[in-house]
């Protein structure tokens, strides 16, 4: 019989602490382009990376600097264990 274990995270801390940096940097590498920021490289810094463990799998999120001042980013899926994982899901 399948079951529903849930699981709850609290995020707690001062003002400024860093609580909705937290969130949204796991919003842009889940969501993809549409939930990127409008600025998603700190200021002084090349490039960026935010990295969500999941129960099986990992999601990289990158962005690089380009030298127009554009961002280009790339989002990588392995699985747990570093092995390339296999996304596909069939259309009808």
């Amino acid at each position: 019989t399948p079951y529903l274990v849930c699981t709850l995270s609290q995020f707690t801390g001062m003002n400024g602490a860093g609580k909705s940096s937290v969130l949204r940097a796991i919003m842009a590498a889940l969501g993809g382009e549409g939930e990127s920021p409008d600025v998603p490289i700190r200021q002084g810094e090349t490039q960026a990376r935010v990295v969500v463990t999941l129960d099986d799998m990992l999601v990289a999120r990158t962005g690089t600097q380009r030298p127009d001042g554009r961002t280009a980013t790339a989002t990588k899926v392995t699985a747990a264990n570093g092995r390339p994982c296999s996304c596909r899901s069939k259309m009808r």
